[in-house]
């Protein structure tokens, strides 16, 4: 049976859903960065309606979910999309030798205690905490871009000072953080300046995960600590502890794209590419949802009532999945038995 059939059949079951995925993208092509939150629930509201227009009809919809789970291209369907997902991540990473870096110091804080990264890494996959982040630095960078001179120079400063307070500064936190628990100690919240210095220590063998020059460059950004050159495309930038600097705004524009990428599109992707590489796919959990999808469809009930069902039936398939957690539980209740939270996977 051709791939394209069971896309054509989820579509006779569900003839509005291509209608609302329109709507979705076009939501995405105009969103407007100076208004993120408020677009984001413009996008979640469209969501919650096609939800509520599902609830009205829950029979239906149970039906039709259960026949697409009988549908000999469902698991190649699931598998497909899983797999293109792996190769657009994998893609993202392998275009900065940074995410390399990244990731195998994920893989060494692993080393000891399997899936231990992710007790930091669960807190920088969600989509809705990072975006405003985001267009809050992105604004002023897109918005240096059509600037030349001083009016440049005061928009890439606040830039610079913005990218380094609401991105690299929690990235550079999360380093910290898993350097910190790969040592079995208690996570402190050390102040800008000591990250950039105390983690240019700590991770000097991975390079490119800390900007030795973050620390002043942003202090001067943040206590305006910098004038322009009049006639020339640079300023003269300094803090209390670095002399004064002359720094184009060709080398300024790059040092903001540099930590803005670093911290908010680099690191969000490596910690959602463990997602679904190590904690899903490697420890199988994937595998148990895969194969067991399709069972569980068919003992759904539209009330509800069928969870202790749908648990019986998954439970001799997610034992293997649990021992593989057992070190990382161990490794939390020993070391953080009331400041991080027991269920792993939850």
């Amino acid at each position: 049976m051709r791939r394209n059939e069971f896309y054509n059949e989820l579509e006779k079951r569900f003839p509005w859903m291509p209608r609302t995925f329109s709507k979705l993208e076009k939501k995405l092509q105009t969103f407007d960065m100076r208004q993120p939150m408020t677009t984001l629930t413009e996008f979640e509201n469209e969501i919650k309606r096609v939800g509520e227009r599902l609830q009205r009809r829950p029979q239906l919809l149970v039906k039709g979910i259960r026949y697409l789970a009988k549908h000999p291209r469902f698991k190649r369907a699931m598998t497909d999309t899983m797999q293109q997902l792996f190769r657009k991540l994998d893609n993202q990473v392998a275009a900065d030798p940074r995410a390399a870096q990244l990731i195998r110091f994920t893989s060494d804080v692993d080393t000891e205690v399997p899936y231990r990264s992710w007790l930091v890494l669960q807190e920088h996959v969600d989509v809705r905490v990072l975006v405003r982040p985001l267009c809050m630095a992105g604004n002023s960078i897109e918005e240096a871009q059509g600037l030349r001179g001083e009016a440049k120079a005061g928009v890439l400063i606040e830039a610079l000072g913005k990218t380094c307070e609401v991105l690299y500064q929690p990235y550079l936190l999360a380093l910290w953080q898993l350097t910190c628990i790969s040592k079995g100690k208690k996570p402190t919240q050390p102040g800008f300046g000591n990250l950039v210095m105390e983690l240019s220590k700590r991770l000097s063998g991975y390079p490119g995960l800390v900007d030795p020059h973050a620390r002043w460059m942003r202090n001067s950004a943040r206590h305006e600590r910098w004038e322009p050159i009049p006639g020339e495309e640079a300023i003269v930038m300094w803090d209390d502890h670095t002399p004064r600097v002359r720094v184009t705004l060709t080398e300024l524009e790059a040092k903001v794209m540099e930590l803005f990428q670093m911290s908010g599109l680099i690191f969000p992707t490596v910690a959602t590419r463990y997602l679904f590489h190590n904690l899903l796919a490697e420890s199988g959990l994937w595998d148990v949802f895969r194969t067991r999808l399709p069972g569980m469809i068919e003992l759904i009930k539209p009330d509800g009532s069928t969870d202790a069902d749908i648990d019986h039936l998954i439970e001799p398939d997610l034992e293997p999945v649990r021992r593989k957690f057992e070190p990382l539980i161990a490794f939390v209740q020993s070391n953080y038995p009331n400041a991080v939270n027991h269920n792993p996977t939850a």
